[in-house]
């Protein structure tokens, strides 16, 4: 007598061991969130903070303050640079505009020259 074979054997294998993959991933999910309410727990049911906890806040505090000064120079020295490049712009500007009326005003000018028949270099 012949031994069945069932011929989707193999795939049944693949599925049945990403089924157990998935069951140890969640497993180690599960770890990771009990671990994760220990320590809200811990936080929670603290009451007073201790001293190390009250100079790394002292010493973080002043940090933040420290940075925060920082930025603010930081952020003020960009803005004085803005200026200055706004105005060299604008500087840059007015010098592009007078060549261009120059140009338009000999542009207009040999166009009259033209029709009057005068052309003027």
């Amino acid at each position: 007598m012949k031994k069945y074979s069932f011929k989707f054997q193999s795939a049944l294998d693949m599925r049945e061991k990403k089924l157990e993959d998935k069951k140890l991933e969640m497993a180690e999910t599960i770890a990771q969130l009990n671990e994760q309410n220990r320590k809200l727990e811990k936080l929670v049911s603290k009451k007073e903070p201790d001293i190390l906890e009250i100079s790394s806040y002292k010493n973080y505090m002043s940090k933040i303050f420290l940075d925060r000064n920082n930025q603010a120079k930081a952020v003020e020295n960009i803005s004085d640079i803005l200026r200055f490049k706004q105005l060299e712009v604008s500087n840059a500007l007015e010098e592009v505009k007078a060549i261009e009326n120059l140009k338009e005003n000999k542009t207009h000018d040999e166009h009259a020259s033209i029709r009057t028949g005068v052309l003027n270099y």
